[in-house]
């Protein structure tokens, strides 16, 4: 019996809308933020204090990690610094003044 190896496949249909957003996490997962430590000791620190967070962490080149709250919280507990990267929501800044 002969198969035809070349069969069609219907176009994949773009997800959006709800759908869309829970495939992308929106509103079913943690936060993530953007973290820089330059100085190496500082990234020493945090590397080993990261081993008792559950969550997993994304590292990116030029020193960026993707955290979560719980990364972001022994950072601050082990008072180990950092330069927070990412922007507030719909990308005003925390210190930006605010129009009423």
């Amino acid at each position: 019996m002969k198969r035809d190896s070349h069969v069609e496949q219907p176009a994949a249909e773009p997800l959006v809308g709800l759908a869309g957003a829970q495939v992308a996490g929106l509103g079913n997962s943690r936060c993530g933020h953007l973290i820089r430590s330059v100085e190496k000791q500082a990234r020493e620190r945090a590397l080993s204090a990261f081993r008792g967070v559950r969550e997993a962490r994304l590292r990116f080149p030029g020193h960026v990690m993707g955290v979560t709250d719980e990364h972001l919280r022994v950072l601050k507990m082990e008072k180990i610094p950092f330069e927070y990267l990412s922007k507030a929501p719909h990308g005003e800044e925390e210190d930006a003044p605010r129009q009423p």
